[in-house]
């Protein structure tokens, strides 16, 4: 045993018998307290990073699902945009200049919130980006080469909305 915790001889007795110091039951309660204490500490912590966890967690879904509405939006959007082109295509008129200022409006809000149109023409075809309509047979070295945009295709936040649909020259074999 060791001499700290017993310390106090008996006065009053034949032999000294030592007694436990008057603390040590105190000690043991203090230390249990801090036990608990460091427990409940722990606790704290650890609900407080699955509450930061939780809170990331929905802010990254509202994120997604803000772009995900965004994306559905534009999309509904784009047969609209389809009627502009063909519109600008076949009209000569005097209200061209007024409607193409509409248009290009209508373009840069769309372009600021992520809408990217899909280079097509002159491109190489893209299976990824562009849906081919029509494939022209050719006897040149432009194979696989799209010489005409049928319908633009659409990027938004980097993501295919829509591939465009193109015309494609293939070499005859």
């Amino acid at each position: 045993m060791s001499k700290d915790k017993f310390k106090i001889p008996i006065e009053n007795g034949d032999d000294p018998k030592y007694l436990p110091e008057n603390g040590s039951a105190e000690q043991n309660k203090s230390e249990t307290q801090v036990e608990s204490c460091d427990k409940y500490i722990d606790m704290l912590k650890r609900l407080q990073a699955e509450f930061d966890n939780y809170r990331k967690r929905i802010q990254k879904e509202k994120a997604e699902l803000s772009s995900y509405a965004k994306s559905q939006l534009i999309y509904n959007l784009l047969p609209v945009i389809d009627d502009f082109h063909h519109m600008f295509r076949a009209e000569s008129g005097e209200n061209k200049d007024g409607v193409n200022l509409i248009f290009q409006k209508l373009m840069t809000i769309l372009e600021n919130e992520g809408l990217k149109t899909v280079e097509a023409t002159g491109e190489k075809f893209n299976p990824e980006y562009h849906e081919a309509v029509i494939i022209e047979p050719t006897e040149t070295d432009d194979d696989d080469k799209v010489t005409d945009e049928i319908q633009k295709g659409y990027l938004f936040n980097e993501q295919l909305l829509r591939p465009a649909k193109v015309k494609v020259m293939k070499r005859k074999s």
